[in-house]
């Protein structure tokens, strides 16, 4: 295993969720999550999967829970079969 160090900052913009990422100072990673995007195993987007209701039989569902997180006090990290630390974790407004 190979440890990378990454400096990543999270922001509301008016379109979304910014994305960026830097290594050694270097700018790797850059996107906007609409709550659109992201690619199922059959090419479609979240967002297609959302309006022809493919969640709606989950109890309770939401369809903000397929949107953002861009409330105020809102904060979340998911990794998908991988390890990964956290250092100098900061929320601000």
């Amino acid at each position: 295993m190979t440890p990378y160090d990454f400096k990543v900052r999270v922001q509301n913009v008016p379109s979304g969720v910014q994305i960026k990422a830097w290594r050694a100072g270097v700018l790797i990673y850059s996107a906007t999550d609409d709550g659109r995007s992201g690619v199922a195993a059959n090419g479609e987007t979240q967002g297609v999967h959302i309006d022809r209701g493919y969640y709606n039989s989950v109890p309770g569902w939401q369809a903000a829970w397929g949107r953002p997180i861009t409330t105020p006090g809102g904060s979340g990290f998911r990794a998908d079969n991988i390890k990964f630390w956290l250092k100098d974790f900061l929320v601000v407004p």
